[in-house]
C-alpha cells in the first residue's frame, strides 16, 4: 500500500487487496513444498511447476466473484501466464515488486541484498528507491529486542517466524501483534508449548 501510494496510484485499494489474494493459491501446497517456498530453499522440478500454478489458480478462483474484476486483472498483468517480461503497468510493477521483495527478505536475504537482487530485474528505478526509503522508514522507527510471550504488545513486529515447541508455525515473521492475537497465544501456550 505505501509503495502504492507514494508511487501516485489513486487506486492503492486495488494494489493492496491483490498482494493479498494473489497469494491465495498458495493453500493448494503441500506442507513441504510450502516450507521450502517460505524459507527460499531450492524446489524440485514438480515442486517448481506447482508454485508456477499459483497465480493461476488465484486468477481462477478470483475471476468469477463480483467486483474483483479489477483486481484479478491486475494479478493477470503481474504474475498471469504472459507476465515473464516485466509489465509496463506502474500497479503491476508495484504489485510484483513487493511480492518479489517480500520472497527474497522472507528467505533470509537482507534488505539491502534484496533490493540490490531487484534492481537487476528491470523495476523502475524509482520504484526501487521508493521501497527502499520505506524499508529504511520501517526500520528507524522501532527497536529489535527478545520478549517472552507474556511481554507481546498491540503493534509490535516479529522479526522472527513463531514457532511452537513441535515446530509448527504460529506466526510468520513480519506479523504486526494485534491484542486478540496476543491473548490466544497466552491460551494456547500449555498445549503448545510456544518456543519463548
Amino acid at each position: 500500500r505505501q509503495l502504492a501510494e507514494s508511487a501516485g496510484i489513486v487506486d492503492a485499494w486495488r494494489v493492496e487487496v491483490a498482494a493479498t489474494l494473489s497469494q491465495v493459491g498458495a493453500v493448494t501446497l503441500n506442507h513441504e513444498t510450502a516450507t521450502k517456498l517460505y524459507h527460499g530453499q531450492t524446489l524440485t522440478p514438480e515442486e517448481r511447476s506447482a508454485v508456477d500454478r499459483l497465480p493461476q489458480i488465484a486468477i481462477d478462483l478470483l475471476k468469477s466473484i463480483p467486483r474483483l474484476g479489477p483486481v484479478c486483472e491486475l494479478i493477470t498483468l503481474g504474475f498471469g501466464p504472459s507476465s515473464n517480461a516485466m509489465p509496463r503497468a506502474v500497479e503491476a510493477q508495484v504489485l510484483r515488486l513487493a511480492a518479489e521483495f517480500d520472497a527474497l527478505h522472507s528467505s533470509g536475504m537482507t534488505a539491502p541484498d534484496a533490493l540490490s537482487m531487484l534492481k537487476l530485474r528491470g523495476y523502475e528505478a524509482s520504484l526501487i528507491a521508493t521501497l527502499g526509503g520505506i524499508v529504511d522508514a520501517e526500520s528507524a522507527s522501532g527497536r529489535i529486542a527478545d520478549v517472552q510471550l507474556i511481554e507481546l504488545r498491540d503493534g509490535m513486529v516479529l522479526c522472527e517466524d513463531m514457532y511452537s515447541s513441535n515446530g509448527t508455525l504460529l506466526l510468520a515473521r513480519g506479523h504486526r501483534i494485534k491484542g486478540n492475537v496476543v491473548d490466544r497465544l497466552r491460551a494456547m501456550r500449555p498445549n503448545l508449548g510456544t518456543r519463548q
